[in-house]
């Protein structure tokens, strides 16, 4: 998270390196490296760094926070026989954090037995943007057992998805030729121009799609096509090729929405949508700070101009604005414990209400520092969808975000 944090703003970037540096009997002695671009801790405040409540501050932004973290994370490293260091240059060579630590070998046959349970079979197409994310998908797939081929393109200079798919299509229909049972693995916003230009063409393919929130967002309500959200992870991409291997091809079809039907025209950039646009989230929350997290969180995820948010300060409030004027919002975060009402009765009084509505229902999600199952339950019972943990961070976000799209799109809203 820090290393993300003081990166630079432009062009930023953070890269992590894992070595072997020896093992021995039972042991592997392992180095873990973390470098960032950032503009660099000056020597005379670097012995700040592992004291507790002490943060060294940016001249070019404010970073909030508690300074425990590394302080947190050396006891651990230390107490496991490690060592945390941390080596950085100003102007311009960045930071490194290396964690040195030993730690136990997993035993030969352990891991035999694991790779003979975790074998997947069939062929994957990976048709993805040249660099790292491309290279983590193909070692997951050849990994796993997987026959892999790949199709690249590099990053066009204007951003436009739209010339990249017209470059690559002439490739894709000939390697759909040479295998037509291959599982495709695409960039999202390359399948949507594809699909806007010749909705057919993909038609009775097994795929799964690549890409960010807002590409999930404009993908068609009937799509069969599983979603995987950027940065992969292994465990959910690896539930998605097997929930797509397993369906039949004679049975997909691909539809292309309305809007989809009409082909994009080739723009350097894409105009910022408008108010109507924008997704409506209410914010229940009564503490100032959690609700600059949670907003601050909503727009990494999504996007600052894509977003509309409300707040209320507490569930009175929030029951408030909800009911107003009919299903205002599209989603709500709801704060569980707060004065006046707290949101496990602002929950159950919107659902009240709801029963008097044809339409579809609000997604809310309660936010709650207590998750334990009894908590959960009581949220789950009072007509909530689901709950995020707090502190939110944005791997959680972004994650709410993905299974509330997936969710809205199976639940239109009448307009």
């Amino acid at each position: 998270d820090n290393a993300i944090k003081f990166a630079r703003d432009d062009h930023g970037k953070v890269i992590l390196r894992i070595h072997l540096d020896h093992e021995e009997k039972n042991l592997a002695q392992l180095r873990i490296e973390v470098w960032d671009n950032g503009e660099g801790i000056p020597e005379e405040k670097q012995k700040l760094l592992f004291k507790p409540f002490s943060q060294v501050s940016s001249h070019l932004r404010n970073h909030n926070g508690t300074g425990l973290g590394l302080v947190i994370t050396k006891r651990i490293v230390n107490a496991m026989g490690g060592n945390v260091e941390c080596k950085s240059f100003v102007g311009g060579a960045g930071t490194t954090f290396t964690v040195s630590v030993p730690l136990p070998v997993a035993k030969l046959e352990d891991l035999k037995q694991e790779a003979v349970e975790d074998k997947l079979s069939g062929r994957v197409l990976v048709v993805l943007r040249e660099g790292p994310g491309l290279e983590f998908v193909r070692d997951l797939c050849e990994e796993w057992g997987m026959t892999t081929s790949v199709i690249s393109f590099e990053e066009n200079p204007h951003g436009h998805a739209g010339a990249i798919a017209a470059s690559l299509r002439p490739k894709l229909l000939e390697a759909f030729e040479q295998q037509e049972e291959a599982l495709l693995v695409i960039d999202c916003q390359v399948y949507l121009y594809i699909i806007a230009d010749s909705p057919a063409s993909l038609s009775g393919r097994r795929l799964i799609l690549v890409g960010h929130l807002d590409d999930q967002a404009k993908l068609p309500p009937k799509s069969v096509a599983q979603f995987v959200l950027r940065p992969i992870k292994p465990s959910l991409f690896r539930s998605k090729l097997q929930a797509a291997s397993s369906q039949p091809p004679a049975h997909l079809t691909v539809e292309a929405s309305p809007q989809q039907q009409e082909k994009p025209q080739a723009k350097a950039e894409e105009a910022a949508p408008t108010a109507e646009d924008r997704m409506q989230i209410l914010i229940v929350e009564d503490h100032p700070v959690n609700q600059k997290v949670a907003i601050a969180m909503l727009h990494k995820a999504l996007g600052k101009d894509k977003v509309n948010i409300v707040l209320a300060n507490n569930g009175q409030e929030g029951l408030d604005l909800a009911t107003a004027k009919g299903h205002t919002f599209d989603l709500i975060l709801m704060d569980v414990r707060m004065p006046v009402m707290d949101g496990l009765d602002a929950t159950r009084k919107i659902r009240e209400w709801e029963e008097q509505r044809t339409d579809a229902p609000y997604y809310i999600v309660a936010m709650t520092a207590h998750a334990s199952q009894a908590d959960v339950d009581e949220c789950l019972n009072a007509g909530m969808n689901r709950y995020a943990s707090k502190p939110l961070n944005l791997n959680v976000m972004r994650d709410l975000m993905s299974e509330f799209l997936t969710w809205r799109s199976a639940n239109p809203r009448a307009s």
